[in-house]
């Protein structure tokens, strides 16, 4: 997505909360979504070839999500709200990822990335701190206030990502594919539910939606 208004590019990273932010610039710059041909994901280097003079003038930012909770959102996504016929997800975490033609995804590197592996983004911010990022894009583009807080209408309806892991091969398969997101944002693949910490989590988010 490329706002030439703005002058920003956004690599829209599948169920990293794009779509939310793609309908929130929609409101302000309605001729952004148009340019979002031939795709909504595409890549940062597909950006760059389309727009090559903008691409280096541009802000470019772009999201990134715990793989393991990621790939799990990913299933869902395709089995529940797009009804694609798909295996068992224990069969699926166990699958190889890269070829799954009914569910195509890719590692977060690629959207990122020149073809060597050259990060090109200004900035690649976490999900988990989406809307605090948000904020701060809105400012540093100087959008209007009136689009500060993005509403996730398209989140899967889940339980908590590690309960779908039933033996460390699955866990493996994920951290192998994903390996670049891992090492550079530090994820972890957490085994353990901790109420607290998501409680306390959601009270902080909560609070910046005020």
């Amino acid at each position: 997505m490329i706002s030439h208004r703005f002058r920003f590019i956004f690599v829209h990273n599948p169920k990293t909360a794009g779509s939310a932010i793609r309908e929130t610039i929609r409101k302000i710059d309605p001729e952004a979504a148009e340019e979002c041909m031939p795709h909504i994901h595409m890549t940062a280097w597909e950006h760059k070839l389309a727009y090559p003079n903008e691409f280096d003038e541009y802000y470019k930012f772009g999201f990134v999500r715990n793989p393991w909770d990621l790939i799990v959102s990913h299933y869902f996504y395709h089995r529940d709200a797009i009804k694609v016929p798909v295996p068992s997800i224990n069969d699926y975490l166990h699958g190889n990822l890269s070829l799954n033609e009914k569910m195509f995804v890719y590692p977060c590197k690629s959207f990122f990335t020149t073809q060597e592996g050259e990060n090109i983004m200004d900035d690649i911010f976490r999900y988990e701190d989406l809307h605090k990022s948000w904020l701060g894009i809105v400012k540093r583009l100087n959008l209007p206030i009136s689009v500060k807080k993005l509403l996730v209408e398209n989140a899967t309806k889940h339980n908590h990502y590690s309960t779908y892991y039933k033996d460390q091969e699955a866990v493996e398969n994920v951290r192998k594919f994903f390996a670049w997101t891992i090492d550079k944002f530090g994820y972890k693949f957490e085994p353990t539910y901790n109420v607290d910490k998501y409680r306390t989590k959601v009270q902080s988010i909560l609070k910046q939606r005020r």
